[in-house]
């Protein structure tokens, strides 16, 4: 599985324990939100931002205000 050093695929963020559920309870109206809207026809067409790969660190180091 790819990681690079802004990069990781998304099955290895979510392997090491406690890593992800600490990010997505760092702000939950935040974790919901983004959930959401990846999922709704509201998304960019393009999957801009979107995809397999997570930022080093997890989904929050993204600079994008949402």
């Amino acid at each position: 599985m790819p990681k690079t050093d802004t990069a990781q695929f998304y099955q290895l963020y979510f392997q090491e324990p406690g890593e992800a559920e600490a990010e997505f309870e760092r702000n939950v109206e935040r974790t919901v939100r983004l959930t959401l809207f990846g999922a709704s026809g509201d998304a960019p067409e393009d999957n801009s931002g979107q995809g397999a790969m997570v930022p080093t660190g997890g989904p929050g180091n993204r600079n994008h205000a949402a």
